[in-house]
């Protein structure tokens, strides 16, 4: 899965709001494919769909780790089918907060391009009761 070069932001966003998700899942050129220059160099990953797509979200609690009570379970293919293919190894989840608080999202590609990666975002407090 790619990841930002070196920077990650951390996005708010508020209470209800539409909170798009989103995963990039590539493979590494086989040496083959870098020996006879179909492929650039090691640096040139290609998009790939993964066989299972899973996405975990949840709100995280005073210690920074995600409170298993409000985890979600998302999936590609499977149940409930509510990740979004967008194109090759390109996926998306629409997910709408409904606390404020710290949030982390997890989405993992098994099989071709597995991997995992882990981000966070915050929702802010409503000033409305």
């Amino acid at each position: 899965m790619t990841m930002p070069p070196s920077v990650q932001l951390t996005l708010a966003f508020e209470i209800g709001a539409l909170v798009v998700l989103r995963a990039a899942f590539t493979r590494e050129p086989t040496q083959a494919e870098i020996d006879d220059g179909t492929a650039a160099d090691a640096d040139d990953w290609q998009p790939v769909d993964p066989d299972q797509v899973t996405a975990k979200v949840g709100l995280t609690d005073t210690s920074g780790d995600v409170d298993p009570l409000t985890v979600t379970l998302h999936d590609w293919l499977g149940s409930p089918n509510d990740i979004v293919r967008d194109d090759v190894g390109l996926f998306h989840l629409d997910f709408t907060p409904n606390a404020d608080g710290k949030w982390c999202f997890r989405f993992e590609g098994i099989g071709a391009g597995q991997s995992a990666a882990e981000h966070t975002f915050i929702v802010n407090p409503s000033k409305f009761p």
